[in-house]
């Protein structure tokens, strides 16, 4: 292939490079802030891989975004927050590991904070297609605090906002769930 004809093919691609660099984050920017409430699944749900294993078992909550339909029913979409606790490691310690969508700025990382507690910074660990992934291991003192709250806030910020978007989990049956894990 001639230089002129290489140029002739790259010069498109850069065309929808640039393109995509700007449509992603505005159309996911855009998804984040349309008008609707969380809908949630039962709040917290323990998962096993193998029902005679503990060691396979995972506790989970899910939030799902919803708006009213043109018949004024409230209608499921996409899910904006996935919450997952499991033991890890070696030395099987608990892990919370959070799914958020596409098109979160990931240089700030995320907030965790449960009610009126202190903020614990999250860093990304990575994108998929199905969103983006955080992890904290939780030590003795945010995971005595994740049994006894309300709420688990979750901040993050949309790629191109000043502003943190904040969703709200409910602590409610996590503790008495979060007992059936090993």
């Amino acid at each position: 292939m001639s230089r002129q004809e290489c140029q002739k093919t790259q010069k498109p691609m850069r065309s929808l490079q640039k393109a995509l660099f700007f449509i992603v984050p505005a159309v996911s920017w855009l998804f984040l802030a349309m008008p609707a409430h969380t809908q949630q699944a039962p709040v917290w749900q323990k998962i096993c891989g193998n029902a005679n294993k503990a060691e396979t078992c995972r506790i989970s909550q899910q939030l799902f975004i919803s708006q009213k339909g043109k018949d004024g029913k409230q209608k499921a979409g996409g899910r904006i927050l996935g919450l997952t606790v499991l033991y890890a490691g070696e030395k099987r310690a608990p892990h919370l590991s959070i799914s958020l969508p596409l098109g979160v700025d990931l240089r700030p990382g995320a907030v965790l904070k449960v009610d009126k507690g202190k903020d614990i910074p999250v860093q990304y660990l990575r994108c998929t297609q199905a969103g983006c992934d955080a992890s904290l291991k939780l030590d003795d003192t945010y995971l005595k605090a994740l049994k006894a709250g309300n709420n688990l806030l979750v901040g993050f910020r949309p790629w191109g906002s000043g502003k943190t978007t904040v969703l709200k989990a409910s602590l409610t049956g996590f503790s008495k769930v979060f007992k059936g894990l090993k």
